[in-house]
């Protein structure tokens, strides 16, 4: 396996970063991804999105550093993933697919996430009013 991981951080908007991931995630490169989630997960903003449409090959120690990362991320941050082909396979495979939040591209995980996180304010600025 070749043993090139690429991951970066974008805020894109005031809900959370994304992380973009390219290359390979392996029992060689998983620990970076961790990392990386790790620090964006620790401030608990509203949103992190992972997107891994750049992923050519992901094994078991990739779906386990997603696992652990939503279950960080619970129960004061969305945590979905953006996923098709070589990085959603073995999501699909392990079962993670029925766990993880996926979206298939960056466009429908930015609307639905950001739709959920404004349900969330108004049902919380209703109770605030008595509703």
């Amino acid at each position: 396996m070749n043993q090139n991981l690429i991951v970066e951080c974008e805020n894109q908007d005031e809900h959370g970063p994304i992380v973009t991931v390219s290359g390979e995630i392996d029992a060689t490169t998983a620990a970076q991804l961790g990392d990386a989630l790790d620090r964006m997960l620790r401030p608990e903003p509203d949103r992190v999105l992972v997107d891994l449409s750049e992923v050519l090959f992901m094994d078991a120690a990739g779906v386990t550093v997603l696992a652990r990362a939503n279950t960080l991320a619970w129960p004061h941050t969305v945590f979905a993933v953006i996923a098709y082909g070589a990085a959603a396979r073995p999501l699909q495979l392990t079962g993670m697919a029925s766990t993880l939040v996926i979206y298939p591209h960056r466009a429908m995980a930015l609307a639905c996430t950001t739709d959920a996180l404004d349900l969330c304010d108004r049902v919380d600025r209703g109770a605030a009013l008595g509703y």
